[in-house]
């Protein structure tokens, strides 16, 4: 039973090796086609659980991973081969092909090329040094195209930001509420030593919120609430409310 066990991890391990060896799988695609060596069929590599997708097979199931002991197979002939050899399940190649020896530890690969039943099929048959020899050649990647971002003004010792981030928060908050939120971020970087990737983005996050709180305290409206006539701010809270949340200037 561990015999066994130990078998399937080294065959499974082997698999795992095979399919991310992408040159030794491109180089037996490139000898096969799309050519079942075992029974001649052409075989969908889509198709991942029907007997007619493709699939690679070890002639020598104790083998290595090795072109010459490697070829394309479908789902059909792979089950019935199992973990025995082509003379042991009884099969041959679709046109001559390997032979071995009985003790299942040497491929003879002497009969040269297999020859496939489809003429448009490429017979190249590769080595292992043909792999090395011919590496692919490496994909070329375009140049990122990097944009340049709009120059920042610095609006107070600590704190930067765009022009159009200026005018969106004045157009939101008023000059006054502007230059106060200014102030309190560079108050707490300077305090704190804290940088932010933007200063825009800081101020809207939280010191926003600052403001309202020293506003609320403080008894007066937020920036850009005008109360109409016989309408005042401090014993209206819903407009107060819907004041504080409202993006409008």
């Amino acid at each position: 039973m561990i015999e066994q066990r130990k078998a399937q991890t080294e065959y499974k391990q082997r698999q795992y090796a095979l399919y991310n060896d992408l040159r030794l799988t491109r180089a037996i695609k490139n000898r096969d086609g799309d050519i079942c060596r075992y029974c001649g069929k052409t075989v969908n590599w889509n198709d991942r659980r029907g007997i007619d997708g493709g699939t690679y097979d070890h002639i020598n199931p104790d083998g290595d991973n090795t072109i010459e002991n490697i070829v394309v197979c479908c789902r059909s002939c792979s089950s019935k081969k199992g973990g025995k050899t082509p003379k042991q399940a009884g099969m041959t190649f679709v046109s001559g092909g390997y032979e071995f020896d009985t003790g299942r530890n040497t491929v003879d690969n002497s009969a040269g090329n297999l020859q496939l039943h489809n003429p448009t099929i490429p017979n190249n048959t590769l080595h292992n040094n043909d792999i090395k020899d011919h590496p692919p050649t490496p994909r070329k990647r375009g140049k990122r195209t990097q944009v340049q971002e709009p120059p920042k003004t610095q609006y107070a010792e600590f704190v930067s930001m765009t022009n159009d981030e200026h005018t969106s928060l004045v157009s939101k908050y008023g000059e006054k509420g502007t230059a106060r939120c200014i102030e309190i971020l560079d108050n707490y970087k300077g305090a704190n030593g804290r940088k932010y990737t933007s200063d825009y983005r800081a101020i809207l996050n939280w010191v926003v919120k600052r403001l309202d709180e020293e506003q609320r305290t403080q008894g007066r409206p937020p920036p850009g609430y005008e109360p109409e006539q016989g309408d005042p701010f401090l014993n209206n809270a819903r407009r107060y409310y819907d004041a504080l949340r409202s993006d409008d200037p």
